[in-house]
């Protein structure tokens, strides 16, 4: 069965092949399991990991900083996908960071940025994912996120740029939450979890 993708805005594509509920295109990245219709059971457990989230989030300091033990345990035990991005940002930060730098990533948008930089960028973008729906296209909307968030960041932390090894840390994100969400994300993982990792000799990155 052929399925949709979006080239540009009102141009559909259709390209053969099924896709997963991760959105990636038959093959590799393909598995039977996650075509199947889950069972009650399965969906039941799912909801209980969705409400307990929930009910964590709605008192997220209080969690983090009284039970971080029990916020930890319900990491290992799996976060439920609909409410997955919005526990990330939660556990990174982002949603407070977000909220204090209100439209300074339209800003880093606006702005032309180094053309060695974006260069490289655009010739990274080209490579990362190209299973997946949202950068299966030449113009797709996936591919431009993800220039956009990378093109962001080099701009604000302008001493660490940009290197390769952001490129799939932020295309993994846009799989699961919207563009800016995912660049406040990225920025948070990167100067909180990940410092010192993009220098350009990308030691870091290959000694992990």
């Amino acid at each position: 069965m052929a399925s949709e993708v979006f080239d540009e805005p009102g141009n559909i594509l259709m390209v053969n092949g099924a896709v997963d509920r991760y959105g990636f295109f038959k093959g590799e990245q393909f598995c039977e399991t996650n075509t199947r219709k889950l069972s009650e059971s399965s969906l039941n457990k799912i909801r209980r990991k969705e409400l307990k989230w929930q009910n964590m989030l709605t008192e997220w300091d209080k969690w983090m900083y009284y039970k971080t033990d029990r916020v930890r345990n319900q990491c290992r035990k799996g976060i439920a996908p609909a409410i997955r991005s919005r526990v990330w940002e939660y556990l990174c930060g982002s949603h407070r960071i977000m909220q204090i730098e209100r439209g300074k990533y339209q800003v880093l948008l606006r702005m032309s940025g180094d053309p060695k930089t974006i260069s490289q960028i655009k010739l990274d973008v080209d490579r990362q994912l190209p299973n997946h729906v949202l950068f299966a296209t030449s113009h797709g909307n996936g591919k431009a996120s993800l220039f956009n968030i990378l093109k962001a960041y080099s701009l604000l932390h302008p001493a660490t740029g940009y290197c390769q090894a952001q490129a799939p840390i932020a295309a993994a994100l846009l799989i699961h939450m919207p563009e800016e969400d995912a660049f406040w994300t990225f920025v948070c993982l990167c100067n909180q979890y990940m410092t010192d990792y993009f220098k350009s000799d990308l030691v870091r990155v290959k000694l992990n």
